[in-house]
């Protein structure tokens, strides 16, 4: 993840916007796990949280229905 995380920086990378309710936030691809971030001015990424591509969505989805995210 590391790895993927200075590819990011770079500007490199598989990363894609996310939609519906999570739009607003992007996923970095990386081997079977996914990143998701948040894209803010100057160049900086706010990675919020990781896990593995079958489940990620999903939590991340509860974490921020149930106001557990501060972003």
């Amino acid at each position: 993840m590391i790895a993927g995380l200075r590819d990011l920086r770079d500007g490199r990378g598989d990363t894609r916007a996310l939609h519906g309710d999570l739009a607003g936030w992007y996923r970095l691809r990386v081997g079977k796990f996914r990143i998701i971030y948040k894209e803010s001015p100057g160049q900086i990424c706010d990675c919020v949280f990781a896990e593995r591509r079958s489940v990620v969505y999903a939590i991340f989805s509860k974490l921020r229905a149930n106001n557990l995210l501060d972003r």
